[in-house]
């Protein structure tokens, strides 16, 4: 069975509980005016008793015919018989005879005489001496057709509300709807070709606002990752292309006529060191998706300042090979970053190989850091010589901005160190930023920084 829609339960979740409420609101005022005459006719019941027995007992069945019982809100008979049964005194109403001809049985009882409706009932002992019944009953026909009047107008005026009601609830679910519908057709038309779809939130009501918000975000996601896709394909290809050209153009030379088997191991070499660019490129490449992957993860505190100089030691030799001397300026109460130790630590490697390879010999590497505000800036800088455009494209993929690389040893190197460097900050929940200014090139980590509770630091003495 086809479950119901979410429209059609809104509305019956809206419609039963208002006609519930109306069914007893009219219940309520339909026992309200019922109460009203009921305790109308009582009193008139009682007031006729009352005035029957004082005649009877002050001037006896003869004083009935001479006495005049005073109006009250209903026409009312009465009928007297005597206790020898010689006797018996009719109300001068011509329906008396027929209202009072029958013995009234129990208390109460509802007669209809010639379309009139009439309450009956006998006077309650003690009885005046020298009668034995006294039967009377009123005219409630008034009620009966008030009753049945209400009865009537209040089942058509339910019938006008609910109905009322039903088509209200529908116009405004729908119209509600209207807004998801909306979001479904524009999410139906998202393509690889079309993702420029979003919506302004303030143009939504306040409970679908948030699921707007929801889809913006994840729409900017989808657009990003699909742009990265098209930027990494593009990247891959183009730098794929010049290694796989050579390689194959070095074989296809080797094979073309017979040679030495020096020539034929030069061949290999050279086809051996276009392998290991290739294998590099790929290598990096999977580490720029792992970090991707685990910016979803849950980062973990960690010691900035033990990972740099843990980077520093092992890139020692390159540093003595160019001749440089990095100047430190790392606080020990420096407070530990949130991050992912794996990234952080290629990160940090990338930036130090790059600045040293890149560096003109025998230059100052300068490292810094600070802690303002609940964030720790990491500083990089370096002598260097680099192009216009470096700012902007510093961490573009396969992108190359620096005279030095030229040089035979950057041969080897992917192109893909710094935006190894912005992949692996980012999936860290920071950024990186690139300056070049007056020959010097600088590099800036911003890292979130943990509660000094969360730290297991020694907050005493500085580098």
């Amino acid at each position: 069975m086809k479950p119901l829609s979410l429209a059609a339960r809104i509305q019956i979740s809206i419609v039963i509980p208002a006609l519930l409420f109306l069914v007893s609101a009219l219940a309520l005022s339909a026992h309200f005016f019922s109460e009203h005459f009921y305790q109308e006719e009582r009193q008139d019941m009682a007031d006729l008793e009352h005035e029957l027995s004082a005649i009877l007992r002050s001037s006896g069945l003869e004083g009935l015919k001479t006495q005049a019982i005073p109006p009250s809100h209903h026409v009312f008979v009465y009928a007297v018989f005597s206790a020898d049964g010689s006797h018996a005194v009719f109300s001068n109403n011509h329906s008396a005879k027929k209202v009072l001809a029958e013995p009234v049985e129990a208390p109460f009882v509802t007669r209809n005489i010639e379309g009139e409706h009439f309450q009956v009932w006998n006077a309650e002992p003690p009885l005046p001496p020298g009668i034995r019944e006294i039967r009377m009953a009123i005219n409630v026909q008034s009620r009966v057709n008030f009753e049945h009047f209400q009865l009537t107008w209040f089942s058509a005026l339910m019938v006008m509300l609910g109905a009322l009601i039903t088509v209200l609830v529908t116009v405004t679910v729908r119209r509600g709807f209207r807004y998801l519908n909306r979001i479904s057709d524009d999410i139906a038309a998202v393509s690889a070709t079309n993702l420029s779809v979003r919506w302004l939130p303030q143009q939504f009501p306040r409970e679908i606002a948030p699921l707007v918000r929801a889809l913006n975000r994840m729409l900017d996601q989808i657009e990003g990752d699909y742009r990265y896709l098209e930027q990494f394909s593009d990247a891959m290809a183009h730098e794929l292309k010049t290694p796989l050209t050579s390689q194959i153009a070095c074989l296809e030379l080797a094979l073309m006529r017979s040679r030495s088997g020096e020539d034929y191991r030069a061949a290999l070499q050279h086809a051996l060191n276009d392998s290991r660019h290739l294998s590099s490129i790929v290598q990096d490449m999977l580490f720029i998706s792992k970090a991707r992957a685990l910016a979803f993860g849950q980062p973990e505190p960690l010691d900035a300042v033990a990972l740099i100089r843990d980077q520093l030691e092992r890139m020692q030799p390159l540093l003595e090979r160019r001749r440089m001397q990095p100047d430190v300026c790392l606080p020990e109460s420096l407070p530990e970053v949130r991050g992912y130790r794996l990234l952080l630590d290629r990160a940090l490697a990338n930036l130090i190989s790059n600045a040293i390879r890149h560096a003109e010999p025998g230059s100052p590497l300068i490292i810094e850091a600070a802690e303002k505000q609940g964030v720790v800036r990491l500083s990089f800088r370096n002598r260097g010589d680099v192009s216009e455009a470096f700012e902007e494209h510093a961490f573009d993929r396969f992108w190359s901005g620096s005279s030095a690389r030229t040089r035979t040893e950057d041969a080897a190197h992917s192109g893909l160190g710094l935006a190894i460097v912005k992949a692996a900050v980012e999936a860290c929940q920071g950024r990186v930023v690139a300056q070049a200014h007056d020959g010097w090139v600088r590099f800036d980590l911003y890292l979130t920084a943990c509660p000094k509770n969360n730290s297991s630091k020694d907050e005493t003495g500085t580098a």
